[in-house]
């Protein structure tokens, strides 16, 4: 999957177990528009914002109009993009949430996104492989997702629309 590096430089990075995909699920959605895309997402996703990528990131509820995000541009480039437009209170189908192995950030629908907080991102990218190892062998992978996501695991998802 193409994906970010913390310091905002495209790479692939291979989907793991621990990521949520529900396609027909319904929840609430909020659109973030930038870059003349929009991006469907739940209120509690996370993405990276600000200047340099990735180095901050927010949950979409929190990400306001004027605001730098990140998109994907021509051959894998990544972009700083300015939310032109910020839209609340819709229904959108599919829920994902894809749990990168290497803790990059995940592009969806071209916007770099974020399966969760900067923090569980960085323990993602220096100890994942190790986890995962673990748990298939002990056959406790989904107790760790639950313990990973928490009670954010039933928002943590996206869905867009180029």
């Amino acid at each position: 999957m193409l994906a970010t590096t913390l310091d905002g430089f495209p790479i692939s990075d291979t989907v793991t177990l621990l990521s949520i995909a529900k396609p027909k699920a319904v929840a609430p959605f909020i659109s973030l528009t930038a870059n003349n895309m929009t991006l469907m997402l739940t209120a509690e996703h996370h993405l990276p914002v600000g200047s340099p990528c990735c180095k901050t990131v927010k949950k979409a509820k929190d990400v306001v109009e004027g605001e730098i995000i990140w998109t994907s541009g021509a051959q894998g480039t990544i972009n700083s993009a300015v939310v032109t437009k910020k839209g609340l209170d819709t229904f959108g189908t599919g829920l994902h949430s894809p749990v990168l192995m290497n803790g990059g950030f995940p592009v969806v629908n071209g916007f770099v996104t974020s399966f969760d907080s900067i923090e569980k991102v960085s323990l993602a990218k220096h100890g994942l492989p190790s986890i995962l190892q673990a748990c298939t062998v002990t056959g406790t992978c989904e107790l760790f997702r639950d313990l990973f996501f928490g009670d954010d695991k039933k928002y943590v998802a996206s869905s867009g629309t180029p």
